[in-house]
């Protein structure tokens, strides 16, 4: 029986920070140096910080988008999310927005001061917590000495971005940020899309992330023919087995929501 699968598998461990939660296997069309996103509006939901957030989701805030359609970078899915507008209001109900690679060519006049090199440095190099990298970021937005920042892991960062990410480019199976440009007045935000090789293009994009003392696992919608599996002992085994339960399905993310294990998990999307 021939099984094919998602590129990445993910491991669950209660302990671990989100960054052990969540990969993606996005479908990413690489061209000139850019990813492939799509031109039209985007549905985006921003879950805002909360008690230790930061670290159950490694990221300012999970983010979910919707209405993305297929065969580009991104889909509908929770993405690890930043803010690089910190003067503005966090959104608390759904916004549109579009979306632009943050090192690409087509970026709005209104973006292209930012310091986008030096941002996907940072976000490829974290340190510290994740309210750190948060921190980093802004300081670097704002190109705040740093005899003014206190020493720690935050001006580590902001340091080391200045020094080596004035020209940085994510190269495959590192970090890319995404712009997601609101339409309305709320705040602008980036989330995180690794870069697989260029041959992993194929399968749906399973994404798991977790949330206060949830797991959550999403897939895109439809997805026909793909079944979640898990099982606890390692990527290469063989023991493989269904997970019964069965998913929520709003027409565009398949959804499971499930209790930290006491062990390892592994997931992935097989047919």
């Amino acid at each position: 029986m021939h099984i094919r699968t998602t590129p990445h598998l993910t491991p669950v461990a209660p302990l671990l920070l989100a960054a052990a939660f969540l990969h993606f296997a996005p479908r990413v069309q690489a061209q000139d140096g850019t990813v492939s996103l799509p031109t039209n509006l985007v549905g985006v939901t921003v879950f805002p910080p909360i008690t230790n957030i930061w670290e159950l989701t490694n990221s300012f805030a999970p983010v979910a988008l919707t209405n993305v359609p297929g065969g580009y970078c991104v889909s509908n899915q929770y993405y690890h999310g930043w803010c690089v507008d910190a003067a503005t209001a966090m959104a608390n109900d759904p916004f549109s927005a579009r979306l632009y690679d943050s090192l690409g060519t087509n970026l709005p006049a209104y973006l292209q001061a930012e310091p986008w090199s030096q941002i996907n440095y940072v976000l490829n190099h974290k340190l510290g917590a994740p309210y750190d990298a948060q921190e980093a970021i802004w300081y670097v937005q704002d190109r705040t000495d740093l005899v003014d920042i206190d020493p720690g892991p935050i001006r580590d960062m902001v340091a080391a971005a200045r020094q080596f990410g004035t020209n940085y480019v994510p190269v495959a199976g590192q970090i890319r940020a995404v712009v997601l440009d609101p339409s309305s007045g709320v705040q602008r935000l980036v989330i995180e899309i690794p870069t697989p090789p260029g041959n992993q293009t194929n399968g749906p994009t399973l994404a798991i992330i977790r949330s206060n003392n949830t797991v959550i696992v999403s897939w895109p919608s439809p997805s026909a023919g793909w079944t979640l599996q898990q099982n606890t002992n390692s990527v290469g085994t063989v023991n493989w087995s269904n997970v019964l339960t069965t998913p929520t399905d709003d027409g565009s993310t398949k959804t499971l929501i499930v209790n930290p294990p006491a062990g390892n998990r592994f997931y992935r999307l097989s047919r």
